[in-house]
């Protein structure tokens, strides 16, 4: 097998990170672990953990791409590379996908992208972005292949935005300033033009939209396809390189794959998803939501609940395709 290396980037995650770097390590991997100045304590708890688990550590003050790109950089020549989150405990299929980049790469899951070093870096790596970094990676550095299962558990899954934030802060000027960014950066990631976020009509974009816009304008979003976002784009391909994680030999009970209201719209046979996903992995499970960002989801196991809570939120109809 190739030398691996997972590698990511950590900022105030103290609680998390040793149950996270546990559950990536293998004895013949490198882990890269980039820490933007943590106040918490978790530049201590990484070097605690340095002597059994391989690590490589390195601190920068950095956005989450910036970090990933960073980390990706430090990982040796010629490695098989996969990034993971450190507030997120990882199962086994992480490593299964990896197993899989070796000859096919690279390769989507949810939760990662694994393939080589040098292909990655040469289509540009990460952006410095803080949010909406990994759904503009996944479309410019592409894929060859999507495993659509859910390669980890974040450590709080319940946990609200809000919260999730407030972790990274000290006061409501701080919070307000990150979240600022956060949405600024996710919009850009999504390639969304000012009118395109004024159009979605919902009051968190409209009040984003002064800000938004003035920046957009300055610094173009990152758009891809020309006629729809990023995230039409990649949830297209998603489901068009998609293949039955059987075939990897890859449990499939955590298979999921979602489609958004914006995508559907964007099809002249929305229908057609579900011939797809049946075509290409049998009986699934759609699930069909309230208006929201995932309007379709299709599984095959139930217990993907248990990664993927937002499922649960505005169920209006379940059928089985088969």
């Amino acid at each position: 097998m190739a030398d691996v290396c997972v590698y990511g980037t950590v900022f105030n995650n103290a609680r998390y990170v040793e149950e996270s770097i546990k559950s990536v390590y293998r004895p013949n991997y490198t882990i890269v672990v980039v820490d933007s100045y943590s106040t918490d304590g978790t530049w201590e708890k990484l070097l605690e953990l340095k002597r059994d688990f391989n690590l490589k550590l390195y601190r920068y003050k950095s956005s989450r791409g910036l970090g990933r790109q960073i980390a990706l950089r430090k990982c040796p020549e010629g490695s098989i590379t996969a990034y993971f989150d450190l507030d997120t405990v990882y199962n086994n299929s992480f490593h299964e996908v990896i197993e899989v980049a070796e000859a096919h790469q690279p390769v989507y899951a949810i939760g990662t992208l694994a393939g080589k070093r040098e292909h990655i870096l040469s289509r540009g790596g990460w952006r410095d972005l803080m949010n909406g970094e990994d759904l503009e990676f996944w479309l410019r550095v592409g894929f060859s292949v999507a495993v659509p299962v859910i390669v980890g558990l974040n450590a709080e899954p319940a946990l609200t935005d809000y919260a999730r934030e407030k972790r990274y802060t000290k006061s409501v000027v701080s919070y307000v300033r990150r979240a600022l960014k956060n949405n600024i950066d996710h919009y850009r990631a999504l390639g969304l033009k000012p009118a395109e976020l004024l159009a979605y009509k919902r009051k968190r974009y409209i009040l984003i939209f002064p800000f938004y816009a003035p920046y957009a304008l300055i610094k173009e979003p990152y758009r891809y396809v020309k006629t729809v976002s990023n995230n039409v784009a990649l949830e297209v391909s998603v489901v068009s390189k998609m293949v039955n994680p059987r075939e990897y030999g890859i449990d499939d009970s955590l298979f999921l794959v979602g489609v958004s209201q914006e995508t559907l719209e964007r099809l002249r046979d929305p229908g057609e998803v579900d011939v797809v996903v049946k075509g290409k992995v049998g009986r699934v499970i759609k699930i069909t939501r309230e208006p929201a960002y995932c309007r379709h989801a299709y599984i095959k196991d139930p217990r993907v609940f248990h990664y993927a809570m937002v499922l649960l939120k505005g169920v209006r109809s379940v059928e089985v395709l088969e």
